[in-house]
C-alpha cells in the first residue's frame, strides 16, 4: 500500500536552501558543493552525454541564485576544453557531506525539452561504484513521469522504473524524496509514495548527494529542433534527515520560496506515457567504475 511521508522521529542533518552558493571545482574545505565529479571529471562520456560541466574556473558559469533557488543553466557552447556542444552544471557533496540511511529530498522545477536529463542521486562516500541510488531522473520530453531506482553490484538486486506523476514537473516546483532504511528504499513525489524496493546488500554505507542537468546521452537521446535553450533546472532546496539517535542535527536555514503561491499542477496535455525499462549503466568517475547520470 502506498504511503504518505511521515518524518516523525527524524531530525534535519543537512540543509541547503540556496540563499547563497558555496562551491569549488575540487570540493575544497570550507565549501559545500563540488562542481565536478570524482577525479575532477566534467562529463560522463560513457553515457554519450553532450555537456561539459563548467564553472567560473574554466569559463562559462552555469550557476546563479534566482528568486531563492539555485539555477543550473544548460546552453550551446562556444568552446570548452572537451569540445562538447553544450555547457551545464553538476553539484555534489563528495567532500562535505555523506550519510547512511535517512530521508533525502530535493524541491525543484525541471526543464522541458528533448535530450534534457536532470537528476538527483546518491553515490558511495568510499568512491566505489556500484552502489548508486536514484531518487530522481527525468527526461525533458516526459513532463509527467520520473524514473526512480537503484544500481547494485549484485545485479539481481538492482531495480528501476518510470512512474507517472499527477503534475507537469516542468511548470512548477515539486519534491523528490527517498526514504532509505536498512530494509527498504521508498521513493516519494510531493510527499506521496510512488515506488519502493528492497535495499540491496551493498547499500549499507554512507553516500553523498549529487544533482545535475545532463544534455544528450545514449538513454534520453540528443536535443532536437524543438529543444529550447538556455534550459534551466531550478533547485529550491536539498534537505536530509536522520532518525539515528547519534546523528547531529543542524539548524534550519532561512527559507525563501521561489513561488509562494505554488500548487500542484495537472499533467500537461502533451504528456506521453513513460518509456519501459530502467536506466542503463553510466560512468561517474570518468576512469573507473560505472555510475549514474
Amino acid at each position: 500500500m502506498a504511503s504518505t511521508l511521515d518524518l516523525s522521529g527524524y531530525k534535519l542533518t543537512f540543509d541547503e536552501e540556496f540563499n547563497s552558493f558555496s562551491w569549488s571545482a575540487d570540493g575544497r574545505p570550507g565549501t559545500v558543493w563540488k562542481t565536478t565529479y570524482q577525479g575532477l571529471t566534467r562529463t560522463l562520456s560513457n553515457n554519450g552525454e553532450k555537456e561539459y560541466y563548467s564553472d567560473a574556473t574554466v569559463g562559462v558559469h552555469p550557476f546563479s541564485i534566482v528568486d531563492g533557488a539555485l539555477r543550473i543553466e544548460a546552453k550551446p557552447s562556444s568552446g570548452n576544453p572537451l569540445g562538447l556542444p553544450y555547457t551545464s552544471g553538476v553539484i555534489t557533496t563528495e567532500n562535505s557531506f555523506a550519510q547512511q540511511y535517512g530521508y533525502f529530498e530535493m524541491r525543484a522545477q525541471l526543464p522541458e525539452g528533448q535530450g534534457l536529463w536532470p537528476a538527483f542521486w546518491l553515490l558511495a562516500a568510499d568512491k566505489k561504484w556500484p552502489p548508486e541510488i536514484d531518487p530522481l531522473e527525468g527526461f525533458g520530453n516526459k513532463p509527467n513521469a520520473v524514473h526512480t531506482g537503484a544500481i547494485s553490484g549484485n545485479g539481481a538486486e538492482s531495480f528501476g522504473q518510470w512512474n507517472l506523476v499527477p503534475a507537469d514537473i516542468t511548470t512548477g516546483y515539486h519534491t523528490y524524496g527517498l526514504l532509505w532504511t536498512p530494509t527498504e528504499l521508498v521513493y516519494y513525489f510531493d510527499g506521496e509514495e510512488i515506488a519502493r524496493g528492497k535495499t540491496p546488500s551493498d547499500m549499507h554505507k554512507p553516500m553523498y548527494l549529487l544533482a545535475n542537468l545532463a544534455v544528450g546521452g545514449n538513454w534520453p537521446g540528443v536535443p532536437d529542433g524543438s529543444t529550447e535553450f538556455p534550459a534551466h533546472m531550478n533547485i529550491d532546496y536539498i534537505r536530509v534527515y536522520s532518525n539515528d539517535p547519534k546523528a547531529v542535527a543542524v539548524a534550519q536555514q532561512p527559507v525563501s520560496t521561489p513561488d509562494a503561491d505554488w500548487v500542484t499542477k495537472p499533467a500537461a496535455p502533451h504528456s506521453a506515457a513513460p518509456v519501459e525499462g530502467g536506466a542503463p549503466p553510466r560512468t561517474a568517475s570518468g576512469n573507473t567504475g560505472t555510475s549514474g547520470n
